[in-house]
Protein backbone atom coordinates (compact mmCIF):
# COMPACT_ATOMS: atom_id res chain seq x y z
CA UNK A 1 0.00 0.00 0.00
CA UNK A 2 2.09 2.86 -1.15
CA UNK A 3 0.95 6.38 0.17
CA UNK A 4 1.54 9.82 -1.34
CA UNK A 5 4.29 11.97 0.47
CA UNK A 6 1.93 15.04 -0.59
CA UNK A 7 -0.78 13.49 1.49
CA UNK A 8 1.23 13.00 4.47
CA UNK A 9 2.76 15.94 4.68
CA UNK A 10 -0.73 17.44 3.88
CA UNK A 11 -1.92 15.10 6.62
CA UNK A 12 0.62 16.87 9.18
CA UNK A 13 -0.19 19.43 8.18
CA UNK A 14 -3.53 19.71 9.58
CA UNK A 15 -2.68 18.00 12.50
CA UNK A 16 -0.23 20.60 13.92
CA UNK A 17 -2.80 23.15 12.81
CA UNK A 18 -5.72 21.40 14.46
CA UNK A 19 -3.17 21.15 17.86
CA UNK A 20 -2.79 25.28 17.54
CA UNK A 21 -6.37 25.71 17.03
CA UNK A 22 -7.66 23.87 19.62
CA UNK A 23 -6.00 26.28 22.61
CA UNK A 24 -8.01 29.36 20.43
CA UNK A 25 -11.81 28.56 22.50
CA UNK A 26 -14.92 30.37 20.48
CA UNK A 27 -17.04 30.48 23.59
CA UNK A 28 -17.47 29.28 27.29
CA UNK A 29 -20.91 26.99 28.33
CA UNK A 30 -22.13 27.74 32.00
CA UNK A 31 -21.31 23.91 32.69
CA UNK A 32 -17.75 24.06 31.91
CA UNK A 33 -17.61 22.88 28.19
CA UNK A 34 -16.41 25.07 25.57
CA UNK A 35 -16.33 25.15 21.71
CA UNK A 36 -12.92 24.96 19.91
CA UNK A 37 -11.82 24.90 16.31
CA UNK A 38 -9.22 22.35 17.01
CA UNK A 39 -11.12 19.51 14.79
CA UNK A 40 -12.02 21.83 11.25
CA UNK A 41 -8.73 21.08 10.30
CA UNK A 42 -8.97 16.88 10.41
CA UNK A 43 -12.54 17.47 9.00
CA UNK A 44 -11.33 19.62 6.00
CA UNK A 45 -8.80 16.75 5.37
CA UNK A 46 -11.19 14.08 5.50
CA UNK A 47 -13.73 15.29 3.13
CA UNK A 48 -10.58 16.09 0.66
CA UNK A 49 -8.85 12.99 1.19
CA UNK A 50 -11.21 10.30 1.96
CA UNK A 51 -12.60 8.51 5.25
CA UNK A 52 -9.29 6.05 5.26
CA UNK A 53 -6.66 8.81 5.49
CA UNK A 54 -9.49 10.98 8.06
CA UNK A 55 -9.52 8.32 10.22
CA UNK A 56 -5.57 8.22 10.28
CA UNK A 57 -5.30 11.24 10.78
Amino acid sequence: MSVSIKILVEGSLCIALSIALSFVKLFALPQGGSVSLGMLPIFIFAIRRGGTAGISA
